[in-house]
């Protein structure tokens, strides 16, 4: 919960910062919150189209969802 949070304040201050959301989407997912952590995941590749590990993440929790 506390990297949850501190990912939360470095977006704060810098929104396009892509890193965090990714991060704060494995934050998530060591929580066992998916739906959040797909979220986060999705502003990664909005941020940074290219991200790999975002795309397989996603991926990843789309197929499982089927």
């Amino acid at each position: 919960q506390q990297a949850v949070e501190l990912f939360n304040q470095a977006i704060a201050k810098r929104e396009d910062y892509s890193l965090a959301y990714f991060n704060l989407g494995l934050a998530y997912e060591d929580t066992e919150k998916f739906d959040a952590a797909i979220k986060a995941w999705e502003k990664v590749l909005t941020l940074q189209p290219t991200h790999e590990e975002a795309r397989r993440k996603l991926a990843t929790y789309r197929a499982r969802r089927v």
